[in-house]
């Protein structure tokens, strides 16, 4: 199973809108969870504000 991590573009993005807070290096979670694989961490990976590691 992979792990996703957020980026520093995630981290700007979250502060913009006023989400909850995303450190750049952290690992990317989404309902409690860390992220996994599928449609969600895909699109993710897409926009830059995740990695796979």
């Amino acid at each position: 199973m992979s792990e996703y991590i957020y980026t520093e573009k995630a981290e700007k993005r979250a502060e913009a809108l006023g989400l909850e807070e995303r450190k750049a290096g952290t690992v990317a979670m989404i309902g409690h969870k860390p992220l996994q694989g599928g449609m969600t961490a895909q699109a993710w990976k897409k926009k830059g504000y995740v990695i796979e590691v």
